[in-house]
């Protein structure tokens, strides 16, 4: 499983091409099955290199980024995108399932 974020200077991405250029991607091993797997991220959005991403698996802290650009200067803003992205990888299941539970989002005192 991988992590990833991405950000964009310019006002608009059409072909997304500068997005790919720009994207910062963690290795975060493969993940357990058969039980639930607790995720917390903190983000602070900026595109000044003054951002922040953070990310724990389990209460263990996996990503650490300080001083980072990230996200989007384009009138629908910063956003986050969760899912099942299989890319050229071929697996060996004929179903593959995210379940999330107890989504919280919060705001700059969480």
């Amino acid at each position: 499983m991988s992590f990833q974020y991405t950000y964009d200077l310019e006002q608009v991405s059409p072909k997304n091409t500068n997005l790919t250029r720009n994207r910062k991607s963690f290795d975060l091993g493969t993940l357990p099955r058969d039980r639930w797997v607790d995720f917390v991220m903190h983000m602070k959005y900026s595109l000044t290199e003054d951002g922040v991403v953070d990310l724990w698996m389990d209460g263990a802290k996996v990503v650490g980024q300080e001083q980072v650009n990230v996200g989007y200067n384009d009138r629908l803003g910063h956003f986050v995108s969760v899912g099942v992205y299989h890319g050229n990888s071929k697996s060996d299941h004929e179903v593959t399932a995210i379940l999330m539970d107890a989504v919280r989002i919060g705001d700059e005192n969480s």
